[in-house]
């Protein structure tokens, strides 16, 4: 059985504060810095067994594709374009609390299509 949360690596593009963010309320997520990652590859990134924040749209957008054609899995990638640090957790939230880890592999998220949540309808993450 898979873990039912989905775990979140964010790369080296990425705000750094947003894994912390992430885990201070429940959820497992890790930065590239703090993997001990920085300069590596896109395809290093989606290699993490996690699935992928990231604002580099165009680069991932295409590595998904690939990843498809050639029928290769990856954990996931989710998009962004550059929200504040705040807005960016909230959408993060919504499409934690609505996903599993099942439904997330080999799936291309883009984080505007996830309106941010209030703090009032929040669900806990896994401690």
């Amino acid at each position: 059985m898979s873990a039912l949360y989905i775990h979140v690596y964010t790369d080296e593009d990425m705000y750094g504060t947003i894994a912390r963010a992430l885990r201070e309320r429940g959820y497992d997520a890790i930065s590239t810095p703090e993997a001990g990652n920085l300069g590596q590859t896109d395809v290093d990134a989606v290699s993490q067994q996690r699935a992928i924040l990231t604002f580099n749209v165009r680069d991932f957008v295409q590595l998904h594709a690939e990843y498809l054609q050639n029928n290769n899995s990856h954990w996931g990638i989710i998009v962004s374009k550059r929200f504040p640090i705040g807005e960016i957790v909230k959408r993060m939230l919504h499409l934690l609390n609505a996903m599993t880890v099942d439904e997330m592999q080999n799936k291309l998220e883009y984080l505007t299509d996830w309106s941010p949540l209030e703090s009032s309808v929040w669900k806990v993450g896994p401690i």
